[in-house]
């Protein structure tokens, strides 16, 4: 066992995913792949977590699709619709063992901000209404309320820019997306996707007040980071709002990490990260 063991930890991402079932079969995990190093940054950080699902419940949705409702999932600025997240669950089939236990590695895309899992797999890129089903009474979400508004109201303030319209927006939330929701007839996740890409500048035109523009004076490398970023995809859209995303990306990574590192000095598994959230 310890000689196919060596092989699975010294494999490429992929062929360690494929090989899950094969070299462990009906044996747990092996501790040593997802163990947690402690570190004192929020970046930079080597993180390995064993996710864990109900594997028959997953098999019986990728064989009765028109069963369910199966929602869909943004990752990486790629929404992912039905058959993409049927996909998913295929594939993610293939890399667990029979006890429904697989690894999933994480990296930041600017060595700063949300950790993303590797090759697009894990529950993180499964939609809300998937993972409810197949980790239902395994894991548990902890989700921060309100992320990106309230820690860029917090920011705001911290360095003192005035923000009157955000604040409005944080404690009258239910009230603004309730009205969109009934004049609009959208979904709540939708609305709230409106309300997240205004805040990002959407249809938004600066003045010489805007928050923007005092952000970009603060954080003057993320908006060089943002224009960069573009101008490798050949556009200049919403360099603006690109700019905001990455600083409550990095505001939201760090107090991510501070609820990571508690649950794990209690010896608390965490097993898996969903970007404002994590789930033990």
């Amino acid at each position: 066992m310890s000689t196919r063991l060596d092989k699975l930890v010294k494999a490429t991402p992929r062929e360690d995913f494929k090989n899950m079932e094969k070299v462990f079969g009906d044996l747990p995990l092996d501790p040593e792949l997802y163990t947690v190093n402690p570190s004192t940054s929020e970046n930079n950080r080597i993180i390995q977590l064993r996710e864990v699902i109900d594997k028959r419940k997953m098999e019986y949705i990728v064989s009765h699709p028109d069963n369910f409702e199966l929602g869909s999932r943004c990752t990486i600025g790629v929404k992912l619709e039905k058959n993409a997240q049927l996909t998913l669950m295929k594939d993610y089939l293939l890399r667990v063992n029979k006890l429904g236990e697989c690894v999933v590695r994480y990296y930041q895309r600017h060595k700063f901000g949300r950790y993303w899992t590797s090759e697009k797999l894990g529950i993180q890129n499964m939609s809300r209404k998937i993972r409810h089903i197949v980790c239902s009474g395994i894991m548990y979400d902890i989700d921060m309320k309100n992320a990106h508004p309230i820690l860029l109201s917090w920011y705001c303030h911290d360095n003192g820019i005035t923000c009157d319209g955000l604040d409005d927006f944080i404690e009258n939330r239910e009230q603004y997306m309730a009205n969109w929701m009934a004049r609009t007839n959208e979904r709540r996740d939708e609305v709230k996707a409106h309300f997240l890409a205004i805040i990002n500048g959407r249809r938004v035109k600066l003045t010489p007040d805007d928050l923007k523009l005092s952000i970009f004076k603060l954080r003057p490398e993320l908006y060089a980071l943002a224009k960069q970023s573009k101008d490798n995809r050949g556009t200049h859209y919403n360099i603006d709002g690109t700019t905001i995303n990455y600083v409550m990306c990095s505001l939201e990574n760090k107090a991510l990490m501070i609820a990571f590192d508690y649950p794990t000095e209690q010896e608390i598994k965490v097993e898996s990260l969903v970007f404002d959230g994590l789930v033990i």
